[in-house]
């Protein structure tokens, strides 16, 4: 994601150029792709100018958004003025 978001807009890079410059083995890289893609936070495109980029502006883009795409077991809905309610044991001290 932060690969991504530092590209320019529209800019796809395909996952053998994302493994390169993130040191995530291109394997792993599609199983890692896979969930904020289905969450609608990546686009993907096959074809000689496909590759990976965002769906949306960075900014558009939470912490909450991308924790809710690839860990579904800890979702959470954004509460008051946008700030996530965590409850406990997430709740803070």
């Amino acid at each position: 994601m932060v690969h991504l978001a530092s590209l320019a807009p529209e800019t796809a890079h395909n996952s053998e150029v994302i493994a390169r410059r993130t040191g995530v083995p291109r394997g792993c890289l599609s199983k890692i792709l896979r969930d904020p893609v289905l969450a609608r936070l990546i686009r993907s495109r096959r074809g000689p100018n496909g590759g990976f980029t965002l769906a949306r502006t960075p900014e558009d883009i939470s912490i909450l958004d991308v924790i809710n795409a690839v860990d579904p077991s800890h979702r959470q809905e954004p509460h008051l003025h946008g700030a996530p309610f965590l409850a406990p044991p997430y709740a803070p001290a």
